[in-house]
């Protein structure tokens, strides 16, 4: 059986499965058996779920950010965060159940899938894998995830080797699964959750604009540096570094799901030019553009069933 149908997305009662696949696009790297998962959907505030059980296969997710709460339920152990703007990483090994919930707003989730057992086999001494975990907050690990996955995306068999080493540095991250430590949040310094949203959902408003620092601390009537730290602690990113993800986010969604050129793109995002947008996005995507959208598009799996991916 192929990953897609293990990997199981439901809506609420506006979205059919058909309409949510046109989400998924699904890349594998024909020279080493790895293959990406990439969900690119739709900004509609609406509800979310995915449901994961492969015995073939560990999966590994970088959930790039979220306006919203994100929930993951591995077994009997549920995490839950959000709004958040950092890189949270989700390892679900073999086997395992993972019940995904969150709410639609662009931004990707980037699922690195790897045959069961060669994560361990890389481990050095034959040291265990680890247990799984979900949404962690932990850079070094998600930017591990994504040096596999770019090279994944790049499709080139000259990356064979590189991979390969990516792979088992991935492997190395993962068997480090000592608890998080999550401080507990200073309520002298907190940004109440109202005040959050309205900031959240200014910024996604207005992304083809200069945004600045005053006009988001006035919005939660705080003073800039007051504003800076509390933002930073609700949301994992500090406010230039989130309005800069937002922008990266819906710029990925238009390159994989609109025919907008890459000038129109830029524009609409708040980019200071089209070449300022490209480096941006090769940056965090690891490929230019339109290398990103001539691999995604055509993968997009429009309509069809999860199963009809199955040998490819």
């Amino acid at each position: 059986m192929s990953i897609l149908e293990h990997w199981a997305v439901t809506g609420g009662p506006e979205h059919t499965q058909e309409q949510l696949g046109d989400e998924i696009v699904f890349v594998r790297h024909r020279y080493t058996g790895l293959a990406l998962l990439v969900a690119v959907p739709d900004h509609d505030g609406g509800p979310q779920v995915v449901t994961l059980q492969d015995p073939a296969r560990d999966v590994v997710i970088v959930s790039r950010g979220s306006l919203y709460p994100v929930t993951i339920t591995l077994g009997t152990q549920t995490v839950r965060c959000g709004p958040y703007s950092s890189d949270r990483v989700t390892f679900v090994p073999a086997g395992k159940r993972m019940v995904l919930e969150y709410t639609r707003d662009s931004s990707m989730l980037c699922v690195l899938i790897v045959p069961a057992g060669r994560l361990a086999a890389m481990r050095a001494g034959s040291a265990a894998l680890g247990a799984p975990f979900g949404l962690r907050d932990d850079a070094a690990l998600a930017e591990l995830v994504h040096a596999v996955c770019r090279l994944v995306l790049r499709q080139s068999e000259t990356d064979n080797p590189h991979i390969e080493q990516a792979t088992a540095r991935l492997a190395a991250g993962l068997g480090d699964n000592r608890p998080e430590e999550v401080g507990r949040a200073d309520p002298r310094i907190a940004l109440p959750p109202h005040k959050l949203r309205r900031v959240l959902a200014h910024i996604d408003a207005n992304l083809d604009r200069p945004i600045t620092l005053r006009e988001l601390a006035d919005l939660a009537h705080l003073s800039p540096y007051h504003f800076a730290r509390v933002f930073k602690q609700a949301t994992g990113r500090a406010p230039y570094d989130h309005v800069r993800w937002r922008r990266i986010t819906r710029s990925t969604a238009l390159v994989a799901r609109s025919e907008l050129k890459i000038a129109e793109i830029s524009a609409s995002t708040g980019f200071a030019s089209a070449a300022h947008f490209s480096s941006a996005f090769q940056r965090a995507a690891g490929i230019p553009p339109l290398q990103f959208r001539r691999v995604v598009r055509p993968r997009l799996l429009s309509g069809r069933s999860f199963g009809s991916e199955r040998g490819h």
